[in-house]
C-alpha cells in the first residue's frame, strides 16, 4: 500500500515551530557559560566610538545593554563612564557577567528575559544590543526597545558577520561541524565580501517609531577568520 503523501504543516504549526527552537536555541548559551567567556571574541573600540559620536553619549549616560552574555561589551561600555543596566536571559551567563564587571560600580546585572522584563519608569539614553537582538521576539522587539529610551535617545544593534578574508578553506574545513548541529547548512558555504553584506537597517527604518536609521562597518580581525560588526542606529522620534 502506497504512504499517503506528508501534508506540509500549516502556518500557524509552522509559527509555533519556529518559536520553539528559537527559545530552545536561544538558552543553549548558558549551558557552558565559562567556555563561552573564555571563546567568545570582543569588539572593536571603533563601535564604541562611534556609538557615543552617534548618540552625543557623554559620561554619566544610561545605558540598557540587552544579551550582554558574559559581559564582553559591557565592560567596554562601563569603561566609557556610562552607567549600563544589562538584561541577561541566562543565569550562569549573567554570574560571570557580573564576575567579569565586579570592579565597575555602575554595572547591573540583571537576570531575566527583555520580553517580558517590566521597564523602568525612568527611560534610558541608549538601547544596546550586540549579536543578540534576533533571539528576542520579532513581534516586540523594536517596540520594546524604543520604548525602553527617552525622546531622541538612541538605539544601537549590533550583527556580526563572517566576511570573506581571515584563514584560507577555514569554512570549507569546518562545515561538517556545523551540519552535526544544523543538518540543513550548506556544505559548501562561503563568506561574501564585505561589500556585499545585506544591509541591517531594514526592520528599524520600517518603524514608525524610528528615525535616521543608519548602518556602519567596524572590522574586526579575530583568531582565525575576519570578522565585520555592523552597527545599526536610529533615533526615537519626538513626534
Amino acid at each position: 500500500m502506497r504512504k499517503p503523501k506528508r501534508q506540509p504543516p500549516s502556518g500557524r504549526t509552522l509559527a509555533r515551530s519556529i518559536l520553539c527552537m528559537r527559545e530552545t536555541r536561544r538558552r543553549t548559551f548558558d549551558d557552558n557559560a565559562e567556555r563561552y567567556a573564555a571563546r567568545r571574541p570582543t569588539y572593536p573600540a571603533a563601535l564604541y566610538d562611534r556609538m557615543a559620536a552617534y548618540g552625543g553619549l557623554a559620561r554619566g549616560a544610561r545605558i540598557l545593554e540587552v544579551g550582554p552574555g558574559t559581559g564582553q561589551a559591557t565592560r567596554a561600555l562601563a569603561e566609557r563612564g556610562w552607567s549600563v543596566t544589562a538584561v541577561e536571559l541566562g543565569a550562569h551567563l549573567a554570574a560571570v557577567a557580573r564576575r567579569h564587571t565586579a570592579d565597575q560600580p555602575h554595572v547591573d546585572i540583571v537576570t531575566g528575559s527583555f520580553d517580558d522584563w517590566t521597564l523602568p519608569s525612568e527611560p534610558f539614553d541608549a538601547f544596546f544590543c550586540a549579536t543578540a537582538f534576533h533571539w528576542l521576539d520579532p513581534a516586540t522587539r523594536v517596540e520594546r526597545a524604543a520604548a525602553s529610551v527617552r525622546v531622541g535617545g538612541t538605539l544601537a544593534i549590533v550583527w556580526t558577520h563572517h566576511v570573506a578574508g581571515g584563514t584560507p578553506g577555514y569554512f570549507t574545513r569546518t562545515q561538517a561541524c556545523y551540519k552535526r548541529f544544523e543538518p540543513d547548512a550548506p556544505a559548501d558555504f562561503q563568506p561574501p565580501e564585505e561589500q556585499r553584506l545585506p544591509p541591517s537597517t531594514d526592520e528599524l527604518g520600517a518603524s514608525p517609531l524610528v528615525t535616521d536609521g543608519r548602518a556602519t562597518v567596524s572590522p574586526s580581525k579575530s583568531r582565525i577568520r575576519q570578522r565585520s560588526s555592523s552597527t545599526c542606529s536610529g533615533r526615537i522620534r519626538t513626534s
